[in-house]
């Protein structure tokens, strides 16, 4: 089980009192030894190792007025006994060779500060940025005064509370937040609270892609297949952090979040007991808040009956159940997120909706085969987010009723199967939806044959240019004689312009777009591109014609279905450098470059950190707008 980086087996109460020991009485007036805190930190300091010994040094010499002459003393004779240390780590070295300087220079010895301590902490850590300030000061003789840059520059862990730095840590990205689980600093205990409002819970078998074709189905179990290794992790990852939450109220608290993904096939003997586990384990989740499942429908019925009974009040639920069977939606009243991923429709899904009518917000529902639910059961006017996948049959009024009602939409996006003419909603609705900033419309393939809509994409234009604040946008049409019968052609690309607060632009490009121009009128700030339809023959040459006018400033780009056959070079001389992240068809690359701008090195991402960490990567490489929304983040 996971165990705090503060936290040492050496730090246990001693079994017994050696005779050098304090005597501590039951009240302040009984008090038989005045020096009782000097004997108690000689106690603890007994038990420590000689780093751990220096650590607890260094910060108590952190708290002396380094400008009393004493002070001076004290420190030079500390830092030398702390640097004596054996195993000393580089960043207590740094911190003590700091410490030292700064009382050097306090003293105004700022020669013997400056190639003593400073440029060796220059050694341990290039650009350390303290260091570097410090040596900028004027070396000029004489005491520094303490209205200058050496006083500004104390521990920071001494003068700021501890609600500070948890502000500071909101604003990091999870993988910052998980190294700083590993210094020792108050920032430790934030961040692992903070990585643990969200937990991710795996169970059964974790396959990789190809698995299929070089290891057989009775193979699962098998010692060589990458999957196995990778299985193993998630296991026992996921059984220390349920038994952590059933043992510790404490941890429990902190969680917010739970991922849960479940084998959809149930090949091992354990999914029944780790089922059980985690039903066990769910009421002690007193602050959950929301719960995102995919996987066995078995073990989605468990789970949502313990939900129901303990967690009435659940505020945002994602369900991917398999999709050959129907989904036991729990009794939940106050939902004001609520997604669900499935082929068909779900018999009871109009009355769960109903019952979280008053509370729902964002609603995504992904259903290929089902409409869009009844106006009784959802209440467009409260929505804020609305994502929909399925089919609008003949004569439905889907995209009335959404203008019509649906006023405090800031996200709509709609993949239909269309059966019915829709342009005529979007004519006379051109100016609905005043507060929207993301809006996707793709027409999906259909076996039958979709209604013949000419104007439809010129007025979802007329649509567009109304809406000038829009930040997110994708527009796609499957099919060359879809796209006909729909009217979907370059002349789409004529609506960029006029969106100059675009981030993201997730399109499919026609037979008949020309590079050059499309890559010019697209919005200077954008900082995600995603492209579909670029031509497979001439995907190179293409892009190479795109590549001058591409946005200054952007980050993420993805070349969807396309065939590359080098990467490196198409990353070398097509890509700005600004790109920090490159998606070629299902890969994806983070890219390095040298100090002077050429690119040093592409690494691609193994397939763990796609299948679990994506979201996360994308975050902290500053690439978030390739995400839809906090709600529905799936890429385009």
């Amino acid at each position: 089980m996971h165990q705090h980086p503060h936290s040492h087996s050496h730090h246990e109460p001693s079994r017994y009192l050696p005779r050098s020991t304090a005597v501590v009485a039951t009240t302040s007036a009984d008090v038989v030894n005045p020096r009782i805190l000097d004997a108690n930190i000689r106690d603890v300091s007994e038990r420590l190792n000689n780093e751990q010994k220096a650590e607890v040094l260094i910060h108590a010499m952190n708290l002396l007025k380094l400008g009393n002459p004493f002070s001076h003393h004290i420190v030079e004779n500390g830092v030398m006994s702390c640097l004596q240390a054996a195993n000393l780590g580089t960043p207590q070295r740094v911190q003590a060779l700091l410490l030292r300087g700064r009382a050097r220079m306090a003293s105004g010895d700022i020669a013997k500060a400056r190639q003593a301590d400073l440029y060796k902490v220059l050694e341990l850590v290039p650009n350390h940025a303290v260091a570097t300030s410090l040596l900028s000061i004027p070396s000029g003789g004489g005491a520094i005064g303490k209205d200058s840059r050496l006083w500004s520059i104390e521990s920071a862990s001494c003068r700021l509370s501890p609600e500070l730095w948890r502000q500071v840590a909101s604003f990091l990205p999870r993988r910052d937040l998980k190294t700083l689980l590993h210094i020792p600093h108050v920032l430790s205990r934030i961040a692992f609270e903070f990585v643990f409002e969200c937990v991710d819970l795996h169970f059964g078998v974790c396959k990789l892609a190809g698995e299929e074709k070089l290891w057989g189905t009775g193979d699962h179990d098998h010692p060589d297949r990458p999957g196995f290794r990778l299985e193993k992790q998630l296991t026992q990852r996921t059984a220390d952090i349920v038994a952590r939450i059933i043992l510790d109220p404490s941890f429990a608290k902190l969680i917010r979040t739970v991922r849960i993904s479940a084998e959809r096939k149930d090949k091992s003997h354990h999914m029944a007991f780790q089922t059980n586990m985690l039903a066990t384990a769910l009421p002690k989740l007193l602050h959950l808040r929301e719960v995102i499942f995919s996987g066995s429908n078995d073990v989605w019925n468990t789970l949502a009956g313990v939900l129901s009974t303990t967690h009435p009040r659940l505020e945002s639920l994602t369900i991917e159940p398999e999709h050959d069977s129907e989904p036991v939606l729990p009794h939940l009243t106050h939902l004001s997120q609520f997604k669900l991923v499935r082929d068909h429709s779900s018999h009871s899904l109009a009355t769960f909706l109903a019952q979280n009518r008053s509370t729902l917000r964002k609603l995504c529902l992904c259903a290929y085969y089902a409409a869009f639910p009844p106006p009784t059961s959802v209440a467009l006017v409260n929505l804020t987010h609305l994502e929909f996948v399925g089919t609008l049959p003949a004569n439905s009024d889907t995209f009335a009723q959404i203008f019509s009602h649906a006023a405090q939409l800031v996200s709509l996006r709609m993949n239909c199967v269309l059966l019915t003419s829709v342009s005529i909603q979007f004519r006379m609705n051109a100016a609905a939806l005043p507060h929207l900033k993301y809006f996707g419309f793709r027409a999906l393939d259909h076996m039958a044959p979709m209604c013949s809509d000419p104007d439809l994409f010129p007025a979802i234009m007329e649509f567009l240019r109304a809406h000038p604040g829009l930040e997110k946008l994708e527009l796609d049409v499957a099919g060359e004689s879809n796209q006909k019968s729909m009217g979907y052609d370059a002349s789409v690309l004529g609506v960029l312009p006029s969106l100059l607060k675009l981030r993201q632009l997730a399109i499919t490009l026609t037979k008949d777009a020309s590079p050059g121009l499309f890559s010019w009128i697209i919005p200077r700030g954008l900082l995600a591109l995603l492209l579909n339809g670029v031509p497979r023959r001439n995907s190179e040459q293409f892009l190479t014609t795109m590549r001058p006018g591409l946005p200054p400033n952007l980050r993420y780009i993805a070349l969807l279905d396309t065939d590359v056959r080098d990467e490196m070079r198409l990353v070398e001389t097509v890509v700005p450098p600004s790109v920090r992240l490159v998606n070629i068809a299902d890969k994806y690359y983070t890219v390095r470059r040298r100090t002077d701008g050429h690119l040093e090195a592409l690494d691609e991402w193994p397939e763990r950190r796609m299948q679990l960490h994506a979201e996360e990567w994308l975050e902290a490489l500053g690439c978030e707008d390739a995400l839809w929304d906090d709600f529905a983040p799936a890429c385009y």
